[in-house]
């Protein structure tokens, strides 16, 4: 208005029901509302008696900010779309404002209503919105069968109740929660949809004592994360330290309980028993220390649970463990794990470590039902690809069968000494190891004092020999050794009536070290195998990842730790050379490693057999699971797709915004059947959305009609049933290797 800017004065509008409803006992009032881009309007809406003040401004695609005599409502369409950021992108409520600020066009004497916004979203006004469209989606509080899925359930695990499950752990350290943000004041809305009871949790953590079952634990690496450590260095104004979480093999999440303390094992351990009583069937379980659970649950005694476990590590986190507990816990070796990494709650915590800038600050309900919405909508998101996730799996594993057999056919032709058979291939996969501690002969008493006896010896002649130049530490350690060799000589002497201690060239002596020199050469031998199979092994894995790598480099050190471990061994095993009535030679580091004369030491070939072996059987194993998966998710969908079609067809109430939603449900049911149905046959029967839709609006639902997408390309219903007919012919009652 002239050389300045005035603020804009617009009329009021006048909104009410679009349905005609009209009533006497109608009345207006004065709402404050913001719209799509943030910017308050003043409105008049007409109410009445017949139905509550918030139910009109949903009507009118309008929440309101209170549930009774409300003044200020917000946009459904601003609240949807922040949904979708917080969700897909993590955004905060402040971020979120901060962002429309700046997207509005600001002029002097303006005021868009951004700050009053910020208020408003920061209440209660955010969560009622996100779980009321929960409950649209799942249908919540018009179905009673306990049946329909709430957005919980794997269709691949939940189609067959009676089929063996697979199961991932991991603990995230990331999703903290400080103390400062409050208590809990009321339960979250979602209950123990994902998160289970937090008291019975801390209840189980606090009685259980992990320094009483620390000594089963120790055969492998002393892995620090989640130790009482790592509990008592976090810091003491946080009351959440991170989320310990279960999925099952196709990445769909399963239980969720907040960590308080650093003891991951006692978090392993109450899901397991949780897991057991929900399926009561044997399963699987991944976790990336199963080395130290599977030893909990031995020192605790729970042969009961551990008879209906099978314990592997996740395929990445393995290669951080030493090589028998590779060799005991690699999913890659273990029957009736198929091609499953172990490493879906990884791919989880990508997604979910995001929420932790906007959830650390917030009350426990607020916190858990924000993750539990984050959980809800991955769970869809696995939903949708799982058709296309299936058929690709099955083309995977079907290609990596043939790569297997077609690298043993390779060998076999290459073979030093002529073409090896399909039975002498399966022969080599599956021969024992060398050396097998089973097989290794015990030491007596008399040959375990003889051996002491001439350590004792040595170590006498080698602080005498010592010159100056050694320190007094070493000089020390030296004596000491000898004080507990003579100790221990003394007790072994007295217990078996020994008057004189043997000298080196008494007859008994000479007699009894003879032949337990013998034993612990080839006890020597034996580690020196193992050590040098582990040495070839993480030198193959350095060729698969690029130099300058941390992983390279931990595999450096890796070998580095075991050269010298062989090192040792060989100098223990040349010690022995100087014995007299000893006639075995003396090796070098260079014949072990090497193709050396070294017995027992297998070749290159060997190992390579019974990793593709190891490969074909798993890639079997991989095509029957994924067969089975198919028919539960079909039977999956289509229990789901009746209960709502009966749902739909028996309605009575004609209100237009439920009514749409429960369309949207079964449209969506019927999206997923669509998605899948090239992996079995199958025919959604569904007449009463076909007489709703018709047969034109049914062809925009089917996935198959869009563009083509290398990424999520199906496979011909024709070629899988031809694939799937081929597999169930030649893995039934099939005795020829070839054939298999």
């Amino acid at each position: 208005m002239g050389n300045m800017f005035c603020k804009m004065v617009t009329p009021v509008r006048l909104l009410k029901r679009f349905d005609g409803h009209e009533c006497q006992s109608g009345y207006t009032r004065h709402i404050t509302v913001v719209d799509y881009k943030g910017f308050e309007n003043v409105v008049s809406v007409q109410f009445c008696y017949c139905e509550s003040e918030p139910e009109t401004l949903l009507r009118l695609n309008l929440w309101t900010c209170s549930p009774k005599k409300p003044k200020l409502a917000v946009s459904i369409d601003l609240l949807k779309y922040f949904r979708a950021l917080c969700l897909e992108k993590h955004l905060s409520t402040e971020g979120f404002c901060h962002a429309l600020e700046n997207r509005i066009l600001r002029v002097p004497g303006y005021t868009a209503g951004v700050k009053s916004l910020s208020r408003v979203l920061l209440q209660e006004v955010v969560e009622a919105y996100r779980h009321h469209v929960y409950k649209l989606q799942h249908l919540h509080g018009l179905v009673s069968s306990d049946d329909i899925d709430t957005g919980t359930l794997c269709p691949a695990c939940e189609g067959n109740p009676e089929g063996m499950r697979t199961y991932c752990l991991d603990a995230n350290f990331g999703l903290v929660r400080r103390i400062l943000s409050g208590s809990k004041s009321c339960d979250p809305h979602h209950k123990q949809s994902f998160f289970l009871n937090q008291n019975e949790v801390d209840s189980f953590v606090d009685t259980y004592d992990e320094n009483k079952y620390g000594s089963a634990s120790k055969n492998c690496n002393d892995f620090q994360a989640g130790s009482i450590i790592r509990s008592k260095s976090k810091s003491s104004k946080l009351a959440i330290k991170g989320v310990f979480g279960v999925c099952c093999k196709h990445e769909f999440p399963t239980m969720f309980f907040d960590l308080k303390h650093g003891e991951r094992l006692a978090y392993a351990v109450l899901a397991i028993e949780k897991l057991l009583k929900r399926n009561e069937n044997k399963i699987r379980v991944f976790y990336d220390i199963a080395c130290k659970l599977k030893g909990h649950l031995q020192v605790r005694k729970n042969f009961a649970i551990l008879n209906k476990i099978t314990f592997a590590v996740p395929v990445f986190h393995s290669y951080g463990h030493i090589f028998s507990c590779q060799k005991q816990f690699n999913p890659r070796f273990l029957d009736g794990f198929g091609l499953t990494d172990g490493e879906t709650v990884e791919r989880l915590w990508a997604y979910l470590r995001g929420f932790n800038k906007i959830s650390k600050e917030m009350k426990p309900e607020h916190r858990t039902d924000l993750l539990t919405d984050g959980l809800i909508l991955y769970g869809r998101k696995i939903k949708k690809k799982l058709g296309y996730a299936l058929m690709n799996k099955l083309k995977r594993a079907s290609c990596k069968m043939e790569l297997a057999k077609s690298e043993l056919e390779a060998m076999a032709a290459s073979y030093p000494g002529g073409t090896l058979t399909q039975h002498q291939l399966k022969a080599i996969a599956l021969q024992p190891e060398p050396y097998s501690s089973a097989e290794m002969a015990s030491f007596s008493w008399v040959e375990e004092y003889s051996l002491k006896l001439q350590e004792y010896y040595w170590l006498k002649e080698e602080v005498e020999d010592l010159t100056k130049e050694i320190t007094s530490e070493i000089l020390s350690g030296k004596v000491d050794q000898i004080a507990k060799l003579d100790s221990h000589l003394s007790k072994v002497e007295v217990e078996n009536g020994i008057l004189i201690r043997w000298d080196v060239k008494d007859d008994m002596m000479l007699k009894y070290l003879s032949s337990a020199v013998k034993k612990k050469r080839a006890e020597i031998l034996e580690n020196i195998y193992k050590l040098n199979i582990e040495r070839k092994f993480l030198s193959t894995l350095i060729q698969k990842y690029p130099a300058g790598q941390t992983i390279v480099q931990r595999l450096v050190r890796s070998i580095r730790k075991v050269n010298n471990n062989i090192r040792h061994q060989i100098t223990m095993y040349n010690k022995y050379q100087n014995v007299p009535q000893n006639e075995m030679k003396s090796i070098t580091f260079e014949m072990v490693v090497g193709s050396g004369p070294v017995k027992n030491v297998p070749g290159f070939i060997e190992k390579k057999i019974k990793e593709q072996h190891c490969i074909r059987e798993r890639c079997k194993e991989e095509m029957c699971h994924l067969k089975e998966d198919m028919t539960s998710v079909m039977n999956f969908y289509q229990k789901q797709i009746n209960i709502v079609s009966n749902l739909v067809e028996g309605c009575e109430v004609v209100e237009p915004y439920v009514v749409t939603h429960q369309l949207q449900a079964e449209i969506e049911l019927l999206s997923f059947i669509n998605d899948i149905k090239g992996t079995v046959p199958f025919q959604a029967n569904t007449p009463l959305l076909n007489e709703k839709l018709g047969t034109s609006d049914m062809a925009k639902l089917d996935p198959m009609e869009k563009e083509d997408d290398e990424s999520e390309s199906p496979i011909n219903l024709s070629e899988l049933q031809h694939i799937l007919t081929e597999f169930g012919s030649e893995s039934e009652g099939s005795d020829n290797e070839d054939e298999a």
